[in-house]
């Protein structure tokens, strides 16, 4: 594709059909994809199947992989389409996930394919922020960090689970965060003021990397404060601050519940409790859920646990919690 047809002949490069328009260099993941998208104008089709040409005016590129080609077509594209760059670090961005900008800025969200489908359809003009080193070093690009200071913030009161603060000038009551947390969102606002970009901050919410929920002795998620079990996601390499506020708490039991592959370095004081895989988990679970407290699950998501509890029979009704507030 650096000859013919060359990369440059295609509009957009789309991996879905609802995104195929005319000049559209497309990727089927299956032929049954391939007259819709030439009745929609695409060019070209990529696919690592084995097709019939049909249209001798369309781009018939068979290719051993799509996974594996993807990254290789991005860096192709990237050379005749360049683009700007950031890194971000993970619990930075899970914020700005939550902050309302401009698009000038684009958030790289997911994985890799979507990733790619998000840089296919990028803007000349926009920044690109990643929280994902190893994709950027995969597409074949130099890591830049955007180094930027947290801004003021004065924390006005805060519980285990909410904290009120005020920054610029401006008072928050009462936001789903955790005190730990605040520095990653002074750094998230510190990256937009940095980039001189406008944001709105309205819907703050809980990160993954420490993420709590209540929960009935079964593990099915409740409102929050609905419930006096309440389980908390949190990553390994968050501040051990982030686990020493649970050291004080004596209303209630609390508990750190860890997997034997995961070094947790932080020298708190609380019960330990190791589990090897996704069984005893669930089992470890069942028996900490049969009575009150706060149960702190390092280095495991909370979709990824859930939908484990789900498979395997211990929540009877899962959904997904989309904003606790």
């Amino acid at each position: 594709m650096l000859n013919a047809p060359s990369i440059s002949r295609f509009g957009t490069i789309a991996l879905k059909l609802k995104k195929v328009t005319r000049g559209t260099l497309f990727i089927a993941r299956s032929p049954e994809e391939i007259p819709a998208a030439i009745a929609k104008g695409a060019y070209g089709v990529i696919i690592d199947q084995t097709v019939i040409p049909k249209d001798k005016e369309i781009a018939w590129i068979r290719v051993d992989d799509i996974t594996s080609t993807l990254p290789k077509l991005l860096r192709l594209w990237l050379m005749v389409n360049p683009r700007k760059f950031l890194f971000v670090p993970k619990q930075v961005m899970e914020f700005l996930y939550h902050i309302s900008f401009d698009p000038s800025l684009l958030l790289l969200k997911g994985h890799s394919e979507q990733m790619s489908a998000q840089i296919f359809a990028s803007g000349k003009n926009q920044r690109i922020l990643c929280s994902n080193a190893r994709f950027l070093e995969h597409i074949g690009l130099d890591i830049e960090t955007i180094e930027a200071e947290p801004i003021p913030a004065e924390i006005v009161s805060h519980t285990l689970f909410e904290t009120s603060l005020i920054i610029n000038e401006r008072y928050y009551e009462r936001l789903p965060l955790v005190p730990c947390m605040t520095e990653y969102l002074r750094k998230a606002i510190g990256v937009l003021q940095k980039l001189n970009t406008p944001f709105t901050l309205s819907h703050l919410g809980y990160t993954p990397s420490f993420e709590p929920f209540f929960v009935n002795k079964r593990g099915k998620q409740l409102d929050f404060g609905e419930s006096d079990r309440v389980v908390i996601f949190a990553d390994s390499d968050l501040h051990c601050s982030c686990f020493q506020g649970f050291e004080k708490v004596r209303w209630t039991s609390c508990s750190l519940i860890i997997p034997t592959h995961i070094k947790f370095t932080c020298d708190i004081k609380l019960p330990k409790n190791l589990y090897g895989s996704v069984d005893q988990l669930a089992q470890l679970m069942l028996t900490e859920l049969k009575r009150p407290g706060y149960r702190i699950l390092i280095g495991t998501e909370s979709s990824h646990f859930f939908h484990i509890m789900e498979r395997l029979g211990v929540i009877d009704d899962y959904h997904a919690t989309k904003g606790l507030f």
